[in-house]
């Protein structure tokens, strides 16, 4: 009777360490690595950051340099003005000279 109570346990502690293994060994055949897809998914963003981050930064040097070539039209103007100005100075008096 010991004797067959033993086999019945080994025999069973046998089918349970199969099942174990043959459970073991499907786990191993699937790739549950997410570290690619993740991956990916952090580098798309990044991408997607620096380009919009250069977009903002030639809009935002745009606007700095239509602002300056604003600024600098009046100045050029004036210029121009204080030239002529000087210029028909310049020919008044050798106009009264002749």
């Amino acid at each position: 009777m010991t004797l067959l109570l033993v086999s019945a346990g080994a025999a069973t502690a046998l089918a349970d360490s199969d099942l174990a293994q043959e459970a073991a060994t499907v786990e191993s055949r699937i790739s549950g690595n997410l570290a690619g897809p993740v991956g990916l998914v952090a580098v798309l963003l990044g991408l997607g950051g620096l380009v919009l981050g250069l977009v903002r930064h030639r809009r935002a040097a745009q606007v700095e340099a239509m602002a300056a070539a604003a600024a600098a039209t009046p100045v050029a103007e004036a210029a121009t003005t204080v030239a002529e100005q000087l210029a028909g100075d310049s020919a008044a008096p050798a106009t009264r000279a002749a």
